[in-house]
């Protein structure tokens, strides 16, 4: 008789992205992607959006930050 697999929490998860090297301030960042870049939670990035500390572009149902607003931000000193 076969068992089932317990789906676990960290099979559901995305993966972690490694930070950028550089980030370029053309360029658009996924959600993901600044997580990574500026070094805080998911809920911190959309807290930054909602508070207008951080600009997004929208395509479709989806929103990037643009690189120069991920430069912009890590030069403000934190607000905690």
């Amino acid at each position: 008789m076969a068992t089932k697999k317990s789906r676990t929490k960290a099979a559901v998860q995305k993966p972690k992205l490694a930070p950028p090297v550089t980030v370029d301030a053309n360029q658009r960042y996924s959600i993901y992607e600044s997580c990574a870049t500026l070094r805080v939670c998911r809920a911190q990035i959309y807290r930054d959006i909602r508070n207008g500390m951080l600009r997004t572009i929208r395509e479709g149902k989806r929103q990037f930050v643009p690189g120069s607003e991920l430069i912009r931000r890590s030069t403000l000193p934190a607000t905690n």
